[in-house]
């Protein structure tokens, strides 16, 4: 069964996937607007901790605490209704994408010549209208929305921090293009490894679906244990490049990991110098800690949605692949013009129609062999 590599796609296919967007944009509008906006406000109550900790810890301005309490709980209302917003415009945008690809993969499969499912197998087939479709759904809509939201935490405390201590809020901003940077040097290995194993397990798929739907061909020819040792060399692959993958992977998040902690442990050395010196107030410093740690989870958390991104590389790569077959046969404009094709049976009625006012008598300006 001959299930070819697909062609590489440049951005790890993103842009390719932006044609599937378009219908759905004022979805996307609204994701990105009200799940930024709902990051921003979460960046903006750690300076509830600075006030309380400076005037309420010291035994200051304690009649203040109501009106505190009361903006603080407003806040945290108005971001769950925008966090509601966002989240439930995700789960429309994954339907709605995961549908379209689903419809444009099924009705151009129905398109193609039977040589096409003659090289392919069912299982490599449903792989690609089912499985990569729904990866992608999941993209454009529960990536997109993390990926909002850490890029507008990480900018919103950037601006913070650099207001209250231009210093250190430099040395915690400064791990974020180093951390870029290692990403970068990353990418590429892994989205290779990741596509060799996804294409090791679409032929397992295909392998599989061939031994159950074609048991007793398989039996009467007495090729059982052929088709064993094929499955098993499938597998024994796919397992190499997982560990390859996985390696790839442990190192990328451990120097992510050691460049966040070196950032808070220079943060927690010049910060305890500046406090004790009185330069910087303690409710200050705190905030900076949760700062430094909140930066640390959350450059994680979008390195998690970067390898997320190239894992499912190779499944925009196939799916461009599959829309790219084109049909070796293919209807003439006269007869899809008279007849329609499989999705337009209108044409085909009227055809039908035609044929019958003629008493049955063929059409001679109709070229069958075309």
């Amino acid at each position: 069964m001959n299930n070819e590599t697909p062609k590489k796609l440049p951005l790890l296919g993103i842009p390719y996937i932006c044609r599937f967007l378009k219908p759905h944009r004022k979805v996307i509008a609204v994701i990105i607007i009200f799940m930024g906006l709902g990051s921003l406000i979460e960046s903006c109550f750690p300076l509830f901790q600075i006030y309380a900790i400076n005037n309420f810890a010291l035994g200051q301005n304690l009649g203040n605490i109501p009106y505190f309490i009361a903006a603080y709980i407003g806040l945290l209302l108005i971001q769950g209704v925008i966090n509601g917003i966002g989240s439930y415009a995700s789960c429309a945008a994954e339907v709605y994408v995961d549908r379209d690809i689903k419809q444009i993969c099924f009705e151009h499969v129905q398109r193609l010549s039977l040589t096409y499912f003659n090289r392919h197998g069912v299982g490599y087939i449903h792989s690609r209208v089912i499985a990569d479709a729904d990866k992608i759904g999941i993209i454009v809509s529960w990536n997109l929305m993390d990926i909002v939201i850490d890029v507008c935490y990480l900018f919103g405390i950037s601006i913070i921090m650099l207001r209250l201590n231009f210093t250190l809020g430099i040395i915690l901003i400064m791990a974020v293009p180093v951390e870029i940077l290692i990403t970068a040097l990353f990418t590429g290995l892994m989205a290779d490894e990741n596509r060799k194993v996804r294409e090791h397990n679409s032929r397992i798929t295909g392998s599989f679906n061939e031994g159950v739907t074609g048991a007793e061909t398989i039996k009467t020819l007495a090729i059982e244990n052929k088709m064993i040792d094929g499955f098993k060399t499938e597998t024994l692959a796919m397992k190499l490049a997982a560990i390859r993958a996985g390696r790839f992977k442990a190192f990328f998040n451990s120097s992510i990991i050691f460049c966040s902690g070196l950032a808070l442990s220079i943060v927690l050395w010049r910060g305890g110098i500046i406090a004790s010196e009185g330069v910087m107030l303690i409710g200050t410093l705190s905030v900076f800690m949760n700062y430094a740690l909140s930066i640390t989870a959350y450059i994680q958390a979008l390195v998690g949605t970067v390898s997320n991104l190239i894992g499912t590389a190779v499944n925009i790569e196939r799916v461009a692949d599959l829309l790219a077959t084109e049909p070796e046969i293919i209807e003439s404009d006269e007869a899809l013009r008279r007849y329609g094709d499989i999705f337009d049976d209108a044409n085909a009625d009227a055809g039908n129609a035609d044929a019958a006012g003629a008493g049955g008598a063929s059409d001679p300006g109709l070229d069958i062999a075309a």
